[in-house]
């Protein structure tokens, strides 16, 4: 039986049950959004896994922008003088060669609430625009766009239920002091439109600084003023992307989030025969939470998920799949006496057995994969 593609009203709604965000959708709009306590850590982790990617040279993070305001224009963002006092403060004391970055966490400041045509919109308040620019040697920067949109692309294939839902838009390029500046977007492809995830544009920087200038690393021999390549994306914007991809791919109402990016990565169940055992096996499970928290594991230990009964068990486990949990830990009578307990995916249903003093090093060698 072929699956009907859900709308983007019927994903919405999931989304709200579940427990991550609010809105109304209005024809490919989201209206008034905001984020639930689930839709909050799912940010949360796209952010730090954001920070964690590997970007082949040295990158300068300024990580307490949330103080800062900033912008989506390039435009005005390369024109402000926080911005070039930074970059001087960085070239005395850090890097005087390209290439290198600078990132931020911005509050993202655009008032611009137009979207392409067939591309969905959503209506956010405090938005974080999160800014990653590239400095590089003007010779050397087409190749290197090229190199960045295909690390990009594939930076949010690797998160997604369905990787073959991102493309590369069409290059746009518009003329700024007589130089040339190409645009191109991320993108991801639905049923009801595309969902623009993130800007990458290639700007000279002769045209801000001219003055500007940096030896570079291979050459050393003469000074250049670089060209950027910028990458800049609304984190809640794709937050509710990822999301959006999660819940249309998943079953009736389960969300298959990525293991590193999910809320919850792991969720204990206790099966209860004999209510004598309950305090034990209580006890159990805030030890086993304790300890995959203390390896940083985000760990669910939900009153909810203390049953009796198989189709309990089942209901439970269906609850944890619709919020994005991957992974289950069973408890019962049986880990009392040996230690045994069984390790469920959620995306295979499959469990299979380990002693409880393994879970933490087998589920950390999962999600460092």
């Amino acid at each position: 039986m072929i699956r009907q593609p859900k709308s983007l009203q019927q994903i919405i709604e999931i989304c709200q049950n579940a427990g991550f965000i609010s809105g109304k959708v209005q024809n490919n709009w989201v209206k008034n959004v905001q984020f639930l306590p689930f839709g909050s850590l799912l940010s949360q982790n796209i952010l730090n896994e954001w920070h964690n990617v590997d970007r082949n040279v040295n990158i300068y993070f300024q990580r307490d922008g949330s103080t800062r305001p900033g912008t989506a224009d390039s435009l005005a963002y390369y024109r402000n003088r926080e911005l070039h006092t930074k970059i001087d403060l960085i070239k005395k004391h850090f890097e005087f060669e390209i290439p290198f970055g600078v990132a931020e966490n911005l509050i993202d400041t655009s008032t611009d609430e137009t979207v392409a045509e067939n591309d969905v919109g959503f209506d956010i308040q405090g938005k974080t625009l999160l800014s990653c620019s590239y400095f590089i040697d003007a010779n050397e920067s087409n190749e290197m766009f090229y190199k960045i949109q295909r690390q990009r692309k594939i930076w949010w294939m690797k998160f997604a239920a369905n990787p073959g839902r991102f493309f590369i838009s069409d290059l746009k390029t518009d003329s700024i002091n007589e130089q040339a500046m190409q645009t191109v977007s991320v993108k991801s492809k639905f049923p009801f439109g595309n969902i623009e995830l993130e800007k990458l544009e290639l700007i000279p920087y002769r045209c801000f600084s001219p003055k500007l200038k940096f030896l570079d690393e291979l050459k050393k021999i003469t000074a250049t003023t670089p060209n950027i390549i910028r990458s800049s994306m609304v984190l809640e914007s794709g937050t509710l992307a990822t999301l959006i991809d999660a819940v249309d791919t998943g079953t009736t109402t389960e969300i298959n989030f990525h293991r590193k990016i999910a809320p919850y990565q792991c969720s204990i169940f206790v099966t209860v025969s004999d209510q004598s055992n309950q305090p034990e096996l209580h006890d159990l499970a805030k030890y086993v939470a304790s300890m995959l928290r203390r390896a940083n594991i985000s760990t669910l230990n939900a009153p909810k998920c203390f049953v009796t009964g198989t189709d309990a068990l089942n209901e439970a486990l269906r609850e944890m799949d619709n919020i994005g949990v991957p992974y289950g830990l069973l408890l019962d009578e049986v880990s009392l006496k040996n230690g045994l307990i069984q390790l469920r995916n959620r995306d295979t249903t499959i469990s299979e057995t380990i002693h409880l003093s393994d879970v933490p090093d087998y589920l950390l060698k999962i999600f460092r994969s």
